[in-house]
């Protein structure tokens, strides 16, 4: 599947991809993959500390649903981190 053109949506599938995203093009994150602890969110913006909390695609406990993924319409599903074993059988289906 190719990149598209123009992107501006991203659904980060995991941690690590938040928080890469958030650190290089945080006005396209649609959410977190799990909602920052206080503590977190004292470091940030409150706009994007209480960005929703989406789920996680990859890594331990996959906790996004399909139908909430899809609801937030991303242009890019984004993910960052090991591409040993699962996670890259896991992109080669995608």
């Amino acid at each position: 599947m190719a990149v598209p053109e123009r992107v501006g949506r991203v659904f980060a599938a995991g941690p690590p991809a938040a928080i890469l995203l958030y650190t290089l093009a945080l006005d396209m994150m649609l959410g977190w993959p799990r909602a920052n602890s206080k503590a977190e969110a004292a470091f940030m913006p409150k706009r994007y500390a209480t960005l929703p909390e989406l789920g996680r695609l990859t890594g331990r406990g996959d906790t996004a649903n399909v139908e909430v993924v899809l609801a937030t319409c991303p242009d890019l599903l984004f993910d960052y981190g090991t591409t040993e074993g699962g996670h890259r059988d896991g992109a080669g289906r995608a």
